[in-house]
This record gives C-alpha cells, sequence and structure tokens, in this order.
C-alpha cells in the first residue's frame, strides 16, 4: 500500500472516473441506512442543485489502494453505495423519459455515458455489468442482480440490507418521478 495519504477534495466524478473499481471489504457491516439519512442525503443533493453550486461537502470517503484503479472503502461505504443506488433511480427515471418519448435519442445518450462513467461497462457478450462497485459478499449479490438491473420486484426472502437497498432505490426513484412531473428535472 501507498505510504502516502492524499487528503485531496474531489467532486464524485473526479473520484469514481478513470476506470477505477471500488470495493467494500468484507469487514464493513452490511448496507444500513434508512429513510432519515436517505432524506438528508436528498436534501443536500437538492439544495446543491437548487442553489447551482458547484461545490457542496456531503462528508468524507477514506479510500485505500495500492495502484489507484482499485480501491478499498474503508468510511464512507454507506454513503458512496446510497448515491450510486440515486444514480441508478436517475437511470431508471431517464428511462421513463425515452419511453414516453421524450428526447429519445439525447436520453439514451445521457444513459450511455451516465452508465458507463457511475455503474460501469456491459460485457458484450455475457450483458452483465463490471461494475465499479462491489459491495460486501452479504449486499454484493442483490446489488447487481436487482439494484443495478433497476428489478426491485423481488420481495420475498430479503434480508435486512436488501429491503433497506430496496427501499432505498424506491425512495429516490420516487423523489426523481416527483421532480421529473414537475419539470424540475
Amino acid at each position: 500500500m501507498k505510504g502516502i495519504q492524499n487528503t485531496s477534495t474531489d467532486n464524485f466524478s473526479t473520484i469514481i472516473g478513470n476506470n477505477k473499481k471500488f470495493y467494500v471489504p468484507r469487514f464493513q457491516r452490511d448496507y444500513s441506512w434508512e429513510l432519515e439519512q436517505w432524506d438528508d442525503l436528498w436534501q443536500d443533493i437538492d439544495t446543491m442543485l437548487t442553489r447551482n453550486e458547484d461545490d457542496h461537502y456531503m462528508g468524507y470517503l477514506v479510500l485505500q489502494t495500492a495502484d489507484d484503479k482499485v480501491h478499498h472503502i474503508i468510511d464512507g461505504q454507506q454513503r458512496f453505495s446510497t448515491i450510486m443506488i440515486l444514480i441508478l433511480a436517475a437511470l431508471k427515471n431517464i428511462q421513463m423519459l425515452i419511453n414516453k418519448g421524450m428526447e429519445v435519442d439525447e436520453n439514451k445518450q445521457r444513459i450511455s455515458n451516465l452508465t458507463n462513467m457511475y455503474i460501469g461497462k456491459v460485457d458484450p457478450v455475457s450483458l452483465e455489468y463490471d461494475n465499479i462497485l462491489v459491495l460486501n459478499k452479504n449486499n454484493d449479490g442483490y446489488y447487481k442482480d436487482y439494484i443495478v438491473k433497476m428489478d426491485t420486484s423481488v420481495v420475498r426472502g430479503l434480508t435486512v440490507s436488501e429491503k433497506l437497498m430496496k427501499k432505498c432505490f424506491e425512495f429516490f426513484d420516487s423523489k426523481l418521478r416527483g421532480k421529473f412531473q414537475n419539470g424540475k428535472g
């Protein structure tokens, strides 16, 4: 591991770009954020967008890396995971606009760009995502098989953390749908 500590302040796009992968280590707790934390994050993002702020402090993220390509999330994994779920909810809402025939080509390009930048690239053979974020062993299967595929229809047999991820996706989907329907999106 590098002996140098980087304590820079970066935006999310800078942190996640350049073909980096982020792993939640095995020792990290399962996904545990609930409505209060989701709403706080939503309010932070809404405030930033409403005020047209370029910078807004939303907490810290501690990463460990040996090669600047593979990062282990030491602290901030709940926020990081939640932001990724929010992005997936945004993608679902952009797809909804396509389905309604609104700016179809532009919105397809938005989905492609956002997916490649924040979610991962699709393997051309298996058509599976090579996710940028890999959660711990208890959460990754549900995240990649349901949340990334935007299919939260499964409701039986979910663990507590899977239920929270499902509810998180539904929370942000609802918030974004409200913004899109009100013409504020």
